[in-house]
């Protein structure tokens, strides 16, 4: 992706607007089942902001073993974007989910290390707070099915799980303003590692 002005102010929109939409999700869970739509619609800004981050670091001329587990975590959501349109229904769907699950688990452990290595100053601590953010999100979404299943009070805590998705939304927000003020300078050094 071209990192310019105008890319940096649609990924900020989009941001903002899978943010609202993960909220209106958790409040539709209270009582019904969201629109379809609006699950669709997180999972393609996802994979967006993905793609995205991937740019940024491309920007900021970080080394490929870095760009690596983004790039293969950008590959395992669009498979598991598309499998879970082919494959409709509910068994095939948590059969996915738990699978891509335990893989998104391994590649986020992978993306905080490789976060951790970050060279450009101004991106290390925005990239090292998604990386901390991805792992504090499989966290809470390993840990609130348990809960639920211990205090046998399943819907209440299953709603949970989609909030669990703002953390890391907030974290890609901050490292868009970051590239944001990158591009608004006129010091090439701010680029550069």
């Amino acid at each position: 992706m071209n990192i310019n002005s105008t890319n940096t102010r649609l990924m900020k929109r989009l941001t903002i607007a899978s943010i609202l939409v993960t909220v209106l999700i958790f409040i539709l869970e209270i009582n019904y089942q969201p629109p379809y739509i609006l699950i669709v619609f997180t999972s393609i800004a996802f994979i967006f902001l993905t793609y995205y981050l991937i740019g940024v670091l491309q920007f900021a001329h970080e080394k490929i073993t870095i760009q690596t587990p983004f790039s293969i975590f950008l590959g395992i959501e669009i498979i598991a974007f598309v499998s879970g349109l082919l494959t409709p229904g509910l068994q095939s769907e948590m059969m996915i989910n738990t699978s891509f699950g335990m893989i998104n688990i391994i590649l986020i452990v992978y993306i905080l290390i490789m976060t951790l290595q970050v060279k450009n100053s101004l991106l290390a601590k925005p990239y090292k707070f998604l990386g901390t953010a991805l792992i504090i999100m499989a966290a809470i979404k390993l840990i609130i099915p348990f809960s639920a299943l211990a205090s046998h009070d399943i819907p209440s805590y299953i709603g949970y799980i989609n909030l669990a998705d703002l953390i890391p939304l907030f974290a890609i927000l901050n490292i868009i303003n970051k590239t944001n003020k990158i591009l608004q300078s006129d010091t090439p050094e701010l680029i550069t590692n």
